[in-house]
């Protein structure tokens, strides 16, 4: 299930990306008009969809045990002030 449901997720991104690019490029695709807002209103729906159900995936999992990203720890942060300060002199 979980391939299943990251391929989906690629699939629908992928067509999400798709879509930007006919809704930027319109001017240029006249005669896509039909196709483009034939695509954008699936991606909507199927962007629907899918949000409801990875709400309810997240809500089954347990709390993530990942480390604090670096930029929230006080050491890494005043070493790279460090080195931000000395190539200023």
């Amino acid at each position: 299930m979980g391939s299943e449901m990251t391929y989906s997720v690629v699939v629908l991104g992928l067509l999400g990306l798709l879509s930007t690019a006919l809704v930027a490029n319109a001017a240029g695709l006249a005669h896509l008009d039909g196709a483009r807002l034939r695509l954008a209103k699936a991606v909507g729906d199927a962007t629907g969809f899918a949000r409801p159900q990875a709400a309810f995936t997240a809500s089954k999992q347990g709390p993530a045990t990942t480390e604090p990203p670096l930029a929230s720890t006080p050491a890494p942060a005043a070493a790279h002030l460090a080195v931000a300060a000395n190539l200023r002199h």
